[in-house]
C-alpha cells in the first residue's frame, strides 16, 4: 500500500509491505515493512520492520521527513556535511 506526503516542495512515497514477514507456527510473530523515500531530488530513504505500533511507526516517520525537510530548506549544515566541509570538499 503506498500514501503520498507533500512537505514543502518535497514529495515522499510511504509504502507499507504488510506481514512481510511471517512465523509459520502456532503463535508466531508477524512483522511489517514501512519504507519511505523522496520521490525527488533527494537521496532521503529510510526502510523499518515493526512488529506492532504501525500508526505510530508511520507518524515517526514522516515526522522524520518533516524535519529532514526543515533542515534542508533552512540551509542548518548537517554534521557529516559540517565534517566534509571542514576537510575542504564543496
Amino acid at each position: 500500500m503506498n500514501k503520498q506526503y507533500k512537505i514543502g516542495t518535497y514529495t515522499f512515497n510511504v509504502c507499507v509491505h504488510l506481514n512481510y514477514r511471517t512465523e509459520r507456527r502456532l503463535g508466531g510473530t508477524t512483522e511489517h515493512l514501512i519504507i519511505i523515500n523522496d520521490m525527488g531530488v533527494s537521496n532521503y530513504y529510510k526502510k523499518v520492520l515493526i512488529k506492532e505500533g504501525l500508526q505510530a511507526a508511520i507518524s515517526e516517520l514522516v515526522k522524520e521527513a518533516e524535519e529532514f525537510v526543515t533542515m534542508k530548506t533552512s540551509g542548518v549544515l548537517s554534521e557529516d556535511e559540517l565534517t566534509l566541509k571542514n576537510l575542504g570538499f564543496e
